[in-house]
């Protein structure tokens, strides 16, 4: 079983809807101690960058509901917007040539 297939695995288990969210933190020491003592938190994080896992201030959990899928994909979409005006911001500002240059002349 992968790494990937066992956070899978528990999420769905125990770790399901909004209510039974775990601290990342505490699910890695949880992961490490039934999974493997090696496992980073890079690792960890990687495995389950393509699963469906959601986070909140209460921690990671596999969604339950449509609506808790929808409150994710919100929320990811003002993300996107933000970063997006910041992109446009920063294209549109222009640097005046180094002054230290202009005191060379």
């Amino acid at each position: 079983m992968t790494l990937k297939e066992y956070i899978f695995d528990i999420f769905g288990l125990f770790h399901k809807g909004k209510a039974h969210a775990i601290k990342r933190r505490e699910f890695l020491l949880w992961t490490r101690v039934e999974y493997g003592n090696d496992i980073t938190d890079r690792e960890m994080r990687k495995a389950y960058a393509k699963l469906p896992i959601c986070g909140s201030s209460q921690g990671l959990y596999l969604p339950e509901t449509q609506a808790e899928i929808d409150e994710q994909v919100e929320l990811h979409k003002k993300k996107i917007i933000a970063y997006w005006r910041k992109i446009k911001v920063l294209k549109r500002y222009k640097i005046d040539s180094d002054p230290i240059q202009k005191e060379l002349f």
